[in-house]
């Protein structure tokens, strides 16, 4: 249910990303998984994925939890 996901754009080994937050029972969006994608001038070449990787997010300079 895509309602349930909330995305922050950031960047990865110098390369765009999206960081994705999951909510949880209580209606809190918590840190879930990075998707980092791979350009060729202005097109997505690819995408690699790192889910279920919260600890990520501070490295990142990305809360663990988003506010509401």
């Amino acid at each position: 249910d895509l309602e349930r996901i909330r995305v922050l754009p950031t960047r990865a080994n110098r390369q765009p990303a999206v960081a994705a937050y999951l909510e949880d029972e209580a209606g809190v969006f918590q840190a879930y998984g990075l998707m980092v994608l791979a350009l060729d001038g202005e097109q997505v070449t690819s995408i690699t994925g790192f889910a279920g990787y919260p600890e990520l997010f501070p490295e990142l300079g990305l809360p663990l939890v988003l506010a509401r």
